[in-house]
């Protein structure tokens, strides 16, 4: 049982926050997959790349936060309870949230390329092209952190937890390659084509000011991933502290009061998953629009009701009359 008020507070943070996280998540996420899939969006490589996200954040939101609220907030974790379960829900702990975070990467190397004044580069910015880039850096990390299956096992030494063996060689590898592609690779790459692309889009405005709709709707785009860039790494900014701080201590002690600490600090990055949603209303009007003509759709929908009127055979006759005299009068002599 808890003592400590950190503990009280991880937990009770924990069983209001975090049910209303998954409920934002779900939701928001399912918008953002109908919306973008829309005509007007669904042929931009960037909204591919921003679908693929929302379908991985939804899955975290459904299936794996859902169980991180019963292990933090109620003491039912399932992890411990199974040795499989526990290597494979660690697995894709770790794995979808690379899997989002490299799409906004890609997201960003898509916005320098349509950016560029260069034709070649602006090749790159293909729907293809990042179907493939997709393809590709999923397989690359499903390699990469399959070391959770070796690593990951229940610890009986005090509370009972699904983590990685104390004193593995394996276990500070896998630590060291979520710490180098998570915490540093995926936020810097972020941040440096995110100013290539400001640039860009600098140079391009002073050569030419003449907008299509496509180019506007490539602007708009690049306004919901510098925004999506900028809210990412402040949610997950405190989460990456602590991560770090934990694969770096050397003779690092996994205390009750730590794990606590370390819940808190999982609060904010569990919001990463749900803001995709938001950030696309603030930044863009194409969004918006796609947005209001979803809910006009559904309110249009909700007022036709499926009733089936009352057929009048005489009406029906004298329509059917009508329409013949009508057809016989254009007919040549």
């Amino acid at each position: 049982m808890a003592t400590t008020f950190v503990e009280q507070l991880a937990i009770q943070g924990t069983r209001v926050i975090a049910p209303i996280i998954i409920f934002l998540g779900t939701v928001s996420n399912i918008l953002n997959i109908i919306i973008l899939t829309r005509q007007c969006l669904n042929l931009h490589a960037c909204s591919f790349y921003f679908r693929l996200m929302a379908l991985i954040n939804l899955f975290y939101c459904i299936f794996l936060l859902t169980n991180n609220l019963l292990a933090d907030g109620y003491y039912l974790n399932l992890s411990t309870s199974s040795e499989f379960f526990c290597k494979f829900n660690s697995y894709l702990l770790n794995l979808c949230p690379n899997i989002s975070v490299y799409l906004i990467v890609l997201a960003s190397i898509d916005r320098f390329a349509v950016s560029s004044i260069h034709a070649n580069i602006r090749r790159f910015s293909d729907i293809r092209v990042a179907r493939w880039a997709a393809i590709v850096i999923t397989l690359i990390l499903a390699g990469l952190l399959s070391s959770a299956f070796a690593v990951f096992s229940i610890s009986t030494d005090g509370l009972p937890i699904c983590t990685i063996a104390a004193n593995q060689f394996f276990g500070h590898v896998f630590l060291i390659i979520n710490v180098i592609s998570y915490v540093i690779i995926a936020p810097t790459c972020m941040l440096s084509f995110g100013l290539l692309t400001i640039h860009n889009a600098n140079k391009v405005r002073l050569i030419s000011n003449r907008l299509t709709n496509f180019h506007r709707t490539e602007r708009q785009l690049t306004r919901m991933l510098l925004l999506q860039v900028g809210i990412h790494i402040i949610l997950t900014l405190p989460f990456c502290v602590v991560f770090l701080i934990m694969v770096l201590s050397i003779s690092f002690h996994f205390s009750f009061d730590f794990y606590f600490v370390f819940v808190i600090c999982k609060l904010p990055f569990y919001f990463s998953f749900t803001t995709g949603f938001f950030s696309y209303i603030l930044s863009a009007q194409v969004y918006r629009q796609e947005f209001l003509r979803l809910l006009n759709k559904f309110h249009l929908d909700r007022r036709i009701l499926p009733t089936n009127a009352p057929t009048n055979p005489n009406l029906n006759s004298s329509l059917r009359n009508r329409t013949i005299n009508i057809n016989c009068q254009r007919k040549p002599n």
